[in-house]
C-alpha cells in the first residue's frame, strides 16, 4: 500500500494547520483548530477552510495505491465554526472501481456536524 502522499504535509495543509489523526486504506481522519485568520467577515470559519479540510481527507482516504484526483465534489454546510473550535474530518472510501473512487467525508466540532462532502475521484493508475 502506497501511503506516501499526505496532504497535511503540503505547504497549503501546513499553512492551514491541518493535522493527520489516523489513516488506513480507504479511511482518513484529520483535524484543524480554527484560527482568527480562518474567519470570514461574519466571524465564522470561511467555507474554503472547511472545504480544504474535507478535500485533504478525501485525498488521504483514496490515495493509497494509484493516484486519484478529484472530478466532482459537493459540500453541504450545516453549522458554523468559530475561532478556537477544533474541526475533525473523517473520510471513507465507499466504493472503488477500476477508474473511480466514491468517498464520503464528515466534518464535526464535537458531536455536531459542521459539513458533509460527497466526492468522486478519478483513478489515474
Amino acid at each position: 500500500m502506497n501511503m506516501e502522499r499526505d496532504d497535511t504535509k503540503s505547504p497549503f495543509g501546513r499553512e492551514l494547520g491541518i493535522e493527520l489523526v489516523e489513516r488506513r486504506k480507504g479511511y482518513a481522519k484529520a483535524s484543524l483548530k480554527v484560527q482568527e485568520n480562518h474567519l470570514n467577515t461574519v466571524g465564522t470559519a470561511h467555507g474554503g477552510v472547511v472545504f480544504s479540510l474535507a478535500d485533504s481527507v478525501f485525498a488521504l482516504c483514496c490515495n493509497y495505491k494509484e493516484v486519484v484526483v478529484a472530478v466532482n465534489v459537493s459540500v453541504n454546510y450545516m453549522s458554523p465554526a468559530r475561532a478556537g473550535d477544533v474541526l475533525v474530518a473523517e473520510g471513507w472510501e465507499i466504493k472503488r472501481t477500476r477508474k473511480f473512487s466514491f468517498c464520503k467525508i464528515e466534518i464535526k466540532k464535537g458531536d455536531e456536524i459542521v459539513a458533509t462532502m460527497q466526492a468522486l475521484g478519478y483513478v489515474l493508475g
